[in-house]
C-alpha cells in the first residue's frame, strides 16, 4: 500500500516538475532554474513542514493517504513545495490578474493528477465546493503566503504584495 502512495507521490513531483518548467520557459526564465528551484528546495522545506503541521494536522484541512509521518514531510516539504516555491519566484513582476491564472492553473493541474494519482485529501463536505475554495482561492493564498516569505527571507520583491520589509541587508 505505502508503495502505491509512493509511486503516486513521485508521479505528483513530476508533474509539478514539469509545470515548473514550463513556467520558465513561458516567462523566458529558463536560465535561471536551477537557481530557483536551490532556492525552492531549501526554503521548501521549513515552509512545507510547519505549513503541513499547522494547516493539515492541526486544522485538519487537508490529510495525506500515508499519514503525516516526519520523513514523508521532509521529502514532500523539498519537492512539493520546493517545486512550487521556485515556481512562484517566477511571478515576480506579475499582476494580480497573471497571479490568479497562474493559480488557477496550477491548482487545476495539481488537483487533476492528484485525482488520478491521489496522495492529499482535502476535508471539505462536498467535492465541488472543495474543488471551488481550493483551485479557486486556496492555491492563490498559498502562493500570497510564500511570496511574504519570500520577500521576507531574501527581498525578493513580488507586485502583490503590499509591504516591503526583508530580513537580508541592504547592499
Amino acid at each position: 500500500m505505502i508503495e502505491e502512495h509512493l509511486v503516486n507521490f513521485t508521479i505528483i513531483i513530476g508533474i509539478q516538475l514539469l509545470f515548473f518548467i514550463a513556467h520558465a520557459a513561458i516567462v523566458k526564465k529558463q536560465n535561471n532554474i536551477g537557481k530557483y528551484l536551490f532556492l525552492g528546495v531549501l526554503v521548501g522545506l521549513p515552509f512545507g513542514i510547519a505549513f503541513d503541521f499547522l494547516v493539515g494536522m492541526n486544522i485538519s484541512i487537508f490529510s495525506y493517504a500515508i499519514g503525516f509521518p516526519i520523513w514523508f514531510l521532509v521529502i514532500n516539504g523539498l519537492f512539493s513545495y520546493g517545486f512550487m516555491i521556485a515556481s512562484v519566484f517566477l511571478l515576480q513582476n506579475h499582476s494580480i490578474v497573471n497571479v490568479l491564472a497562474w493559480s488557477f492553473a496550477l491548482g487545476l493541474v495539481y488537483e487533476l493528477t492528484n485525482y488520478f494519482f491521489p496522495v492529499w485529501e482535502w476535508t471539505f463536505s462536498s467535492i465541488w465546493f472543495e474543488y471551488m475554495v481550493v483551485i479557486g482561492a486556496a492555491y492563490f493564498g498559498l502562493a500570497w503566503l510564500m511570496m511574504c516569505v519570500l520577500q521576507i527571507v531574501f527581498g525578493t520583491q513580488f507586485r502583490i504584495v503590499p509591504f516591503s520589509f526583508s530580513l537580508k541587508k541592504p547592499s
